[in-house]
């Protein structure tokens, strides 16, 4: 899956990140430290796995605006 990210991310090195490319399948490894059992998820959880998927550190996943964080 791909994401267009409505506003890029600027790093001072290198090129802005316009796009975040997130492999479909999920694995164990994705999941590590997610709450199970019915314990609810927050918004931490979900940018944690996302940036799994998309192979993003936290500090990218962290500088997603609202409306790109809404979207993904």
């Amino acid at each position: 899956m791909k994401l267009k990210l409505l506003e890029p991310i600027v790093l001072q090195e290198g090129a802005p990140i316009t796009e975040l490319v997130l492999r479909e399948k999920v694995t164990a490894g994705d999941m590590r430290d997610m709450p199970v059992g019915g314990e609810p998820m927050n918004l931490g959880h979900i940018l944690k796995i996302a940036g799994r998927l998309a192979v993003q550190p936290d500090a990218i996943m962290n500088m997603l605006s609202s409306d790109d964080t809404f979207a993904l």
